[in-house]
């Protein structure tokens, strides 16, 4: 099972007057997480939900539809459903055509 993992980003804003004082000044910690997505594994930051997942990939929420651990994800659940480590996601996109 893979437990989440920390990452330090460090930002540097212009104004300072040492690098090293900017970097830590302005760091910050973030968790990060390993999921699967269509059977490939992917890290994404801790506490993301489905909505924001949806999101990061850049799909259209219009014709989708969402699977989290084997179970269909409800539209008007998206934006509450947090994922956690390891979870399974499948994303399916309806094409239409004749």
């Amino acid at each position: 099972m893979c437990l989440g993992r920390k990452i330090i980003i460090r930002l540097a804003p212009a104004g300072c007057q040492s690098i090293y004082a900017q970097l830590l000044a302005h760091s910050r910690v973030i968790q990060i997480m390993n999921i699967i997505v269509n059977g490939e594994s992917r890290t994404v930051p801790d506490g993301m939900t489905l909505a924001e997942l949806l999101q990061h990939l850049q799909l259209p929420a219009g014709r989708l539809a969402v699977e989290h651990n084997r179970e269909l994800a409800p539209r008007a659940a998206w934006a509450t459903r947090t994922l956690a480590p390891d979870d399974h996601i499948e994303i399916v996109q309806f094409v239409g055509g004749g």
